[in-house]
């Protein structure tokens, strides 16, 4: 199953805000990533739970061509 992902770099003060203000809890999922692990090398596609990923299509065409992608 193919993945990708996007980084967002932060700086300054949204990077101290990130890390001061807006993270509100911590969380060890270590158990959930081990069983989790174990459907996916048993092709047990029915328990393995992953987010429902959505499009986020970009409207304003000056931030679209600035980030190289299209607004349709």
């Amino acid at each position: 199953m193919p993945r990708r992902a996007i980084q967002l770099g932060l700086r300054g003060e949204v990077l101290r805000q990130y890390a001061q203000q807006w993270i509100i809890d911590i969380e060890d999922i270590s158990e959930f990533v081990q069983q989790q692990y174990i459907c996916v090398k048993e092709k047990d596609w029915d328990n393995l739970l992953i987010p429902q990923e959505t499009i986020y299509r970009v409207k304003d065409e000056i931030i679209a061509q600035k980030l190289g992608i299209a607004t349709t």
